[in-house]
């Protein structure tokens, strides 16, 4: 495969600001929501916000019952996420204090309550591509289930984060710390695999419907199709 040769990493800096656009009520919503909880997003702009921040906004929304909207904002947050872990020099993705990991893991619905929190300790804080790879499986898991059951939402919501991502593209380095990343071919493919998976999953959807609708019903779960 060949690769343009630009920087990526000054194209990831300033790709927000080529898009222009007012935000959108749904990012507005993002930004108070991070405000509330104590997390701040530089310049409040949703393609600075860390994914991890993310993930908890889709938690919130599916304790509200808004459950489309949370799993439209949970792979947008899983897409970002990986480009952190993947691309980021070991070690130097940047990390979580104590306190920043334990909001986020109760924002995220990993613990029920800030009591059962009391007797965690994470000495020295959370590394970014741990907490992220956490809470992307726990939340995964009901997400995926909810979206199995109901095909033509699954593909489209895969359908506007590829549509979101694409015109609200995320800007890494403006994270706080920013993460070190790898050479520009190792950020050029993953931002290319990025999309690409997400597109071959929306695929396996279509190839595959008959035998999710079985599986889903041998396990005891709802079809809504």
């Amino acid at each position: 495969m060949k690769f343009i040769k630009f920087s990526i990493l000054g194209l990831l800096s300033t790709l927000f600001v080529s898009c222009g656009g007012n935000p959108s009520e749904a990012d507005k919503a993002i930004v108070d929501f991070a405000r509330a909880n104590g997390f701040s997003i530089r310049a409040n702009k949703v393609a600075n916000a860390d994914p991890a921040v993310l993930f908890c906004y889709s938690n919130h929304l599916w304790e509200e019952g808004q459950k489309d909207e949370a799993a439209f904002w949970y792979y947008v947050a899983q897409l970002r996420s990986r480009i952190i872990i993947y691309c980021s020099e070991e070690m130097r993705a940047g990390s979580f204090s104590e306190a920043e990991a334990k909001e986020i893991l109760l924002l995220a619905g990993f613990y029920a309550n800030r009591e059962s929190l009391e007797k965690v300790h994470m000495i020295g804080g959370f590394y970014r591509p741990e907490l992220y790879k956490l809470v992307m499986e726990f939340l995964g898991k009901t997400i995926n289930e909810y979206l199995g059951g109901d095909q033509e939402l699954w593909k489209s919501t895969i359908d506007r984060v590829v549509e979101y991502e694409d015109t609200n593209p995320f800007n890494p380095m403006g994270l706080v710390p920013p993460p070190v990343f790898k050479d520009d071919e190792t950020v050029q493919k993953m931002l290319n695999g990025n999309k690409e998976g997400i597109l071959e999953l929306r695929q396996w959807i279509v190839d595959n419907a008959d035998s999710i609708r079985v599986q889903r019903n041998r396990n005891g779960l709802e079809n809504h199709e």
